[in-house]
């Protein structure tokens, strides 16, 4: 579990903000007993630290509502896990020189998402609801496909899957396909199968590898008041 004392223990830029953070509260609270009967507005829990970056749970709420989590290496990945893995894949993007999204590949996914909401209009009464700006949305789409572009780039690309492969699997899995014989269709698919298998490993293994250099401090007390929260 995160305790303060060890938050306050980690980097000088977290501990300023767990400062700032104390003392907003403290003025909250304050207000709430000068004025009884006013509600006081929920505070955003810490869910993990990893390294020197905070994620909350209003970081999982939005990830969630806006769609800014796509397949690593699972079908229906815990939002927690997924946001701890975009960090340590964003933290490598620099050293791999993987580019941030244009304007028009920005543009594009906000298209896709207010397509998703039913209309641009709806996607901003969205972000009216949830007191996000359009800046802010815009800012996490930004490390939503930076983090794509890293697993297309270093991992997509250096797996190859030879005709080898493909004719071994159909050998092993011939019940599968009823003795049809190795066709296209039936090749295409196997050549689908073992790509994921392969970019499942890989991935795995650069996440492991990475995590094992890595702080990683999850807040067990708040982690379960989000469905499906993982440790």
């Amino acid at each position: 579990m995160i305790c303060w004392q060890e938050l306050m223990s980690l980097r000088p830029e977290i501990s300023a903000k767990l400062t700032l953070l104390g003392v907003w509260f403290g003025a909250l609270l304050g207000g709430v007993i000068l004025a009884a009967g006013v509600r006081a507005a929920p505070i955003d829990q810490i869910l993990a630290v990893v390294n020197d970056h905070l994620i909350t749970e209003s970081d999982i709420r939005i990830q969630k509502d806006f769609k800014l989590q796509f397949k690593l290496v699972v079908e229906n990945e815990d939002p927690l896990q997924f946001a701890i893995n975009q960090i340590l894949l964003l933290d490598d993007s620099d050293k791999f020189g993987i580019g941030k999204p244009t304007t028009q590949e920005i543009d594009a996914a906000i298209a896709v998402l207010a397509s998703d909401f039913g209309s641009g209009d709806k996607l901003d009464q969205k972000l009216k609801e949830d007191g996000i700006s359009r800046g802010e949305l815009d800012e996490r789409l930004v490390r939503f496909l930076i983090c794509k572009k890293f697993v297309e780039q270093r991992i997509n690309y250096f797996i190859f899957i030879s005709d080898t492969d493909i004719e071994n699997y159909y050998t092993e899995h011939q019940a599968d396909w009823n003795g049809s014989g190795l066709v296209t269709g039936i090749r295409n698919q196997i050549n689908s199968i073992l790509f994921e298998q392969k970019r499942k490993m890989r991935l795995e293994e650069y996440l492991n590898k990475r995590r094992s250099k890595t702080t990683i401090r999850i807040n067990q007390t708040a982690a379960p008041v989000l469905p499906n929260s993982g440790s």
